[in-house]
């Protein structure tokens, strides 16, 4: 989000490394103010026990989005100097459905597990482990993968561009689902596994 102030000269490299610095220490603050240096935070989302962790990043995304748009309406910044990974739908939905696997094995992500490493927990050293070696891996294997996974790049999208929608416009209808997604989540949580197991045992 900084690069297009860096780019024009709004901001200087000191600067860019302290914003980096105050807003890495702010994020493992709330990290460990949330509880999400907790493995069993994490894995407790696949089961609907706890939709803490799903809240707070979706809180993320929507708050981010928000004030990006807010800043691009103001003339503050550029959308077109945003910098933006491609799309690509097999990799991200073969990536997503590998590190969500992980995520309800390990109870991490990889940066939570980081920052719970720092607070010497030893699974969080195991899970660091676990995704070095898929880190190599994916090395080793990456000629296949880019040739067959990688190969649909779908190039810089947005979900304006997708829908012909404005950014404005599509940022009022994320932030109505977020909410609607808030509610439904405060209804179901510990309820949804509850009902399985209840099923199971009958």
């Amino acid at each position: 989000m900084l690069a297009p102030y860096y780019k024009l000269g709004f901001i200087n490299e000191f600067g860019m490394i302290a914003i980096a610095l105050l807003a890495g220490l702010a994020f493992g603050y709330i990290l460990v103010a949330v509880g999400m240096l907790n493995g069993r935070k994490i894995s407790a989302v696949f089961y609907g026990e706890d939709w803490s962790v799903m809240k707070i990043m979706f809180s993320a995304v929507v708050t981010t989005m928000v004030l990006t748009f807010s800043a691009y309406y103001f003339g503050l910044i550029d959308i077109n100097l945003v910098q933006m990974a491609n799309v690509n739908l097999s990799g991200q939905i073969v990536g997503g459905a590998l590190i969500g696997a992980g995520m309800v094995v390990g109870g991490y992500c990889p940066g939570t597990s980081i920052a719970a490493s720092m607070n010497r927990k030893i699974d969080a050293w195991v899970y660091i482990g676990g995704f070095m070696v898929g880190i190599f891996v994916y090395g080793v294997a990456y000629p296949f993968i880019s040739q067959n996974i990688l190969s649909a790049n779908l190039g810089k999208l947005t979900l304006s561009d997708v829908f012909g929608l404005s950014y404005g416009t599509m940022t009022l209808i994320i932030v109505g689902i977020a909410l609607t997604t808030f509610l439904l989540l405060e209804k179901t949580e510990g309820k949804l596994y509850a009902r399985i197991t209840a099923k199971t045992k009958a």
